[in-house]
């Protein structure tokens, strides 16, 4: 029994028609065999077919928001970059699910630097998106993803003139840092002062070392 609804389950993933929506508390239903009172639900198969259900709208609940979210992406390369702000919505479940890992670094950074030069959008992405994220939930999962954004982005704006390069930077660093502001470290964008101060230390003994 438990490999036939298995079967049955994967059929209609592979066909598409699984559902993501969870499922809810599923009431009593006794079976009515003399009125013995037994619950199919307490039985082992019972089990294991539920959670390989959950499980598999899982993985599609998942599939759709990334698809979801790369809809978004592409809406923005396409020149609506205020398409951007669909990510940062309160109580939605693309704001609340780390969506954004397969969107290639680069792609999200020449997308950010196209919005010369005050990068706005870029930068509300980047300080909104995770403003609420709480240490150790699924969301803060992308905060590596979002550095190494950051990090691209800032690598293409140092190539820009003055005064373009100081305000693009000064907005964009200003705002991250207002909205990490009381976060734990890992959670945090920008590298914390003690970062720095390693990162200007490693640089003086490389360029003394070069010397």
């Amino acid at each position: 029994m438990v490999s036939f609804f298995k079967s049955y389950i994967d059929d209609l993933v592979a066909n598409g028609s699984l559902e993501a929506d969870h499922i809810g508390h599923l009431p009593i239903e006794y079976e009515s065999a003399a009125g013995l009172g037994f619950s199919s639900k307490d039985t082992p198969e019972f089990e294991e077919i539920y959670q390989y259900l959950t499980d598999k709208q899982a993985d599609v609940e998942k599939v759709d928001l990334e698809n979801r979210a790369d809809e978004i992406v592409k809406e923005a390369e396409a020149g609506d970059l205020n398409a951007l702000h669909k990510l940062n919505m309160m109580n939605d479940d693309l704001s609340r699910n780390p969506v954004l890992l397969g969107i290639e670094v680069d792609r999200m950074a020449n997308l950010i630097a196209s919005d010369v030069p005050a990068l706005n959008v870029g930068s509300r992405l980047l300080a909104y998106r995770y403003h609420h994220g709480k240490h150790g939930e699924p969301l803060m999962t992308e905060i590596p993803w979002a550095r190494r954004v950051y990090e691209a982005v800032i690598a293409k704006v140092d190539q820009w003139p003055e005064p373009h390069r100081y305000i693009s930077k000064e907005t964009m660093q200003g705002l991250i840092r207002h909205y990490e502001r009381g976060h734990d470290p890992e959670d945090q964008i920008l590298p914390t002062p003690e970062d720095a101060k390693v990162g200007a230390e490693q640089a003086d003994d490389g360029a003394a070392t070069t010397a």
